[in-house]
């Protein structure tokens, strides 16, 4: 930590070329620093003033290079570090906020930099792709892509409001924003699986645009922020001001894909026929995939373990001979919500068994132990028979209880695992 360069008396007493200590990298700012500076700087008297606290530290970017990036986007190209190759970040941890400093570091420029974080008089640096830092984007780019990635706040600012577009080229915007760092958004059957698998469905459809946003990687200003992530926002081609939030309580359901088509037809204004059309067979395979669902729900509690994998198997064989991409896409998200539902079942009942095991368990310890006590009693054996018998017939009603769930759960066990083999279908 080198901090005691602030100390106005350690400065005055220790102006010597080792006042700093070997352990402060910071020598060579601080070695022309008079006390007359310290003492006309923004600095001088700001603790006195001021209920807030900073802590020094000091990190090398080639040995951190990740967190010097993240935490303040410096890197080893950064030219505005200076010829010194050093910078400066304040991170506001209360009001999640970075500040950094966009000139070399001085003595003079770090005790501005302090003074304006102190008074609120900075503004919080935004984080973006490393590659892409200093590029601008906008909607002329190629967009062969099925999902486009936002590669920074102008080029999302782009997208939604579409400057460069003439009216009536604009297209409607679906975002997705979502997290790499969040399970639900990345990983297995995710948000941003299904939101993947629903561009492929409006392939044909022109006038949509499908765009997502990794706000891990990146910090959006305020207007552009959401609350919860991963969130699905529709913003319309000519009055992107009217945004669709897609429901949060939906977005957390096993049967994403049918609910955000429906969102999303409700949205476009197109060819009314061609979407009744399209519509009607979207319907019909999503009631193909609810029979898909009752059927698996139906005979999965009367299958063995390798019964259902046989009947998993099968139905993932007539998903995939279904015609239409999004029939196919569909008749798996009726499996997944089966093994999802299935599992839920199944884990609520293997609790509870543990729990009756776990108890029948102790039981018979118990009695097991009295038995044995029993043994140095020989002086009362007419009551130790009475007693013995009660306990061993006991023993016997709690052991073959025992035996029965124990048997139950073993095949809740090895069902829970075939169901798990399945939690990550693919198309």
């Amino acid at each position: 930590m080198c901090c005691h360069w602030y100390h106005v008396d350690r400065l005055v007493n220790n102006m010597d070329e080792t006042a700093f200590g070997n352990e402060c990298h910071l020598d060579s700012l601080l070695t022309n620093v008079s006390y007359e500076d310290l003492k006309n700087s923004v600095l001088y008297n700001l603790g006195c003033t001021l209920n807030r606290t900073l802590e020094f530290h000091t990190l090398d970017s080639h040995l951190q290079p990740t967190l010097a990036w993240e935490s303040g986007g410096y890197s080893d190209d950064s030219s505005w570090l200076g010829s010194n190759k050093w910078g400066a970040a304040i991170i506001d941890m209360q009001n999640e906020n970075v500040y950094r400093l966009e000139e070399a570091a001085t003595f003079q420029s770090l005790s501005r930099f302090i003074a304006g974080f102190h008074n609120s008089s900075l503004q919080p640096w935004l984080r973006n792709p490393k590659t892409n830092q200093h590029k601008l984007f906008n909607l002329s780019e190629s967009t062969d892509s099925l999902v486009l990635d936002v590669k920074n706040p102008t080029h999302l600012t782009n997208l939604i409001d579409q400057p460069f577009i003439s009216k009536m080229s604009r297209k409607n915007l679906v975002l997705l924003y979502y997290s790499s760092t969040c399970v639900y958004s990345f990983g297995g059957n995710s948000a941003l699986w299904q939101f993947e698998a629903i561009a492929r469905f409006f392939t044909s459809n022109r006038g949509l645009l499908f765009a997502r946003v990794d706000v891990s990687k990146m910090d959006l200003p305020w207007h552009l922020r959401v609350e919860n992530i991963p969130c699905i926002i529709f913003f319309p081609a000519t009055r992107s001001s009217y945004s669709s939030v897609f429901p949060m309580e939906v977005m957390s359901a096993t049967d994403l894909f049918p609910q955000l088509v429906s969102f999303i037809y409700e949205q476009i204004n197109g060819d009314q026929k061609c979407e009744e059309e399209q519509l009607n067979r979207f319907q019909n395979s999503s009631q193909f995939a609810a029979k898909i669902t009752s059927r698996l729900l139906n005979n999965i509690e009367n299958k063995s373990a390798i019964q259902l994998v046989h009947l998993l198997h099968e139905t993932g064989r007539i998903c995939n001979i279904q015609p239409l991409s999004y029939s196919r896409t569909l008749c798996f998200s009726g499996i997944q919500k089966a093994i999802f539902i299935a599992s839920y079942h199944y884990n609520e009942k293997q609790l509870s068994l543990s729990k009756t095991l776990n108890n029948l368990s102790n039981k018979l310890n118990l009695i097991n132990d009295k038995l044995v006590e029993s043994f140095s009693f020989l002086s009362y054996f007419s009551s130790f028979n009475r007693r013995n018998f009660l306990l061993l017939n006991s023993m016997h009603v709690y052991s073959k209880l025992w035996n029965i769930m124990s048997s139950q759960n073993s095949q809740i066990v090895n069902k829970l695992n075939v169901l798990s083999n399945y939690t990550h279908l693919q198309l």
